[in-house]
């Protein structure tokens, strides 16, 4: 009977890890990622307390205004100089 010689293994010769200067790279990069992600979230926060600030002033500015109309009616008021005119009958609000 024959007998059959095992092959030697073969030896990897990839590398294991990234070099120390690759992985510093990497690690810039994502510290860079990590700090701008950051910053976009508390943007984002900012943006939504401005957006509430928004409404609320539209809110305020509406109910001024009523106010307005039911003491001089449906006028435009010029806000450079406060001076008011009647609206035409077409753009009179309801």
């Amino acid at each position: 009977m024959a007998t059959y010689k095992k092959k030697p293994k073969a030896v990897d010769l990839k590398p294991k890890s990234v070099t120390e200067e690759e992985l510093k790279v990497i690690r810039t990069f994502v510290d860079t990622l990590n700090q701008l992600q950051m910053k976009v979230g508390g943007l984002e926060v900012q943006k939504n307390a401005l957006v509430v600030e928004v409404a609320k002033t539209q809110a305020n500015l509406y109910k001024n205004n009523d106010k307005l109309k039911e003491k001089y009616g449906d006028v435009s008021v010029n806000i450079q100089d406060g001076t008011i005119k009647e609206l035409p009958k077409n753009e009179k609000s309801n």
